[in-house]
């Protein structure tokens, strides 16, 4: 004779949690899909919004909302439900490429200071840790805000962070065969003498190969 014997007190049912796992997995991926055209609009309205106030001079301001539209990107790269607010870090989740315009600085790989393990090889910096990087000397560039176009390959994705004397920009980027993609805006100061990159993930298996790095005026 078998005798079935009732969960205790207080324990949980296997069986009612488990439905109830898959029903708020349904749930939350109806509400994900259903908001993602708001957050794309809304993200495409804070781009928007970030250039208005790079124009007026505004840096402060274009960060702050520099670090919104990311923090809504993230979300929507990731399957998020919810808008959520910047954490002050700035973090760029990786974009489509852009065409360059003119009032644009570029700096190539070939010319950079490699530091920490980097290499200059082929034209191209080769990144294959966290903490190497590459620095490019600044003359004469006018303090402002600066849209960031990386040229890179890598395998699987990477990231790194692009740094003035003061202000940074920390740039989630997917695997990539040497296309140019915008990373969003830095603040350059007067006080700034290099722009240093220095890679956060690669490795040795997926090197991340920096070939060339743009600062285009949003002057």
């Amino acid at each position: 004779m078998l005798l079935l014997v009732p969960p205790a007190a207080g324990d949980p049912d296997p069986a009612a949690t488990a439905a109830l796992a898959a029903k708020r997995a349904k749930f939350e991926a109806a509400v994900a899909s259903a908001l993602e055209p708001v957050n794309k609009k809304y993200a495409a309205a804070l781009r928007r919004l970030e250039k208005e106030f790079a124009l007026a001079k505004n840096y402060e301001a274009a960060i702050a909302v520099r670090d919104e539209r990311l923090a809504v990107e993230k979300a929507l790269a990731g399957g998020g439900k919810l808008v959520t607010t910047g954490n002050g870090g700035g973090t760029s989740p990786n974009k489509t490429p852009v065409p360059v315009a003119g009032g644009e600085r570029v700096f190539a790989g070939s010319a950079a200071t490699a530091a920490d393990g980097a290499v200059v090889d082929g034209g191209y910096v080769n990144l294959t840790g966290p903490g190497q990087s590459a620095e490019w000397a600044l003359s004469g560039l006018s303090p402002g805000g600066y849209q960031v176009v990386v040229t890179y390959d890598s395998k699987l994705p990477a990231a790194f962070q692009v740094k003035e004397h003061f202000f940074r920009l920390n740039c989630d980027a997917a695997a990539s065969s040497g296309k140019a993609v915008e990373f969003g805006t830095l603040k350059v100061t007067s006080r700034a003498k290099s722009i240093l990159l220095t890679a956060t993930k690669a490795s040795a298996a997926s090197p991340l190969r920096i070939k060339e790095v743009k600062l285009i005026s949003n002057q």
